[in-house]
């Protein structure tokens, strides 16, 4: 079993241990720059899934050339969008199983996100998660980047007393994910079943390709 060698495993959120009503997030993110008369970019939202929300905002307000203080008033909206469709998210079928499965196994159990701490809370809540569940909670935001930054590896990692990348695993399901294991020199995963196409996310050359978060206890 592939996980009897780690020590640690960080899991993404959406899209690989919560899945969401087709298009939520991006409809969020689309509803918060059309509120503040922003022309949208759908490649370059879909194709930067799995980073910082806020840092996604910047990328794209920089690239058209509008003022950095727009940045606060999209993101505010985005995540009162995302906070007014929060019964749009649920656990993947697996997700609760490979939990189980990382802890009986006696390995840290991490889970990461793009997402603020307030809308991480509301997912919790929603599928009945208790956070003491986990080992650790990585909040871009709070770690103060986000993927494709090794920052919350790196912080993960610190905070479990981890030194080996060989002893540590990231799973994902965007480019962004596997680039942030890379980066940080652990082991990575990607799930095909997300949010990104399969063949940008094979370019990438993670160490594990998953058909689903399933497969990880097959491999």
């Amino acid at each position: 079993m592939i996980l009897m060698k780690f020590k640690a495993v960080l899991f993404d959120l959406i899209g690989t241990s919560v899945i969401e009503k087709p298009g939520t997030i991006i409809c969020c993110f689309v509803d918060a720059f059309r509120t503040n008369h922003v022309e949208i970019d759908m490649d370059f939202l879909q194709s930067h899934r799995g980073r910082g929300k806020k840092e996604i905002i910047e990328s794209l307000l920089k690239s058209s050339g509008i003022p950095e203080k727009t940045t606060l008033k999209v993101y505010d909206d985005f995540r009162s969008n995302v906070e007014s469709r929060i019964t749009d998210f649920s656990a993947a079928s697996s997700t609760e199983e490979i939990f189980s499965l990382v802890r009986s196994l006696n390995i840290k159990l991490g889970i990461g996100t793009g997402l603020p701490q307030s809308i991480f809370k509301l997912i919790s809540r929603q599928l009945g998660w208790n956070e003491k569940m986990f080992d650790y909670i990585g909040i871009a935001e709070e770690v103060g980047t986000g993927r494709p930054d090794p920052a919350m590896i790196n912080d993960m990692m610190k905070e479990l007393d981890i030194n080996s990348g060989n002893e540590f695993l990231k799973v994902g399901d965007t480019s962004a994910d596997i680039q942030e294991g890379k980066n940080a020199g652990v082991k990575t995963a990607v799930i095909l079943s997300g949010t990104q196409d399969s063949g940008m996310l094979r370019n990438e050359n993670p160490d594990y390709v998953l058909e689903s978060l399933a497969d990880i206890k097959n491999i």
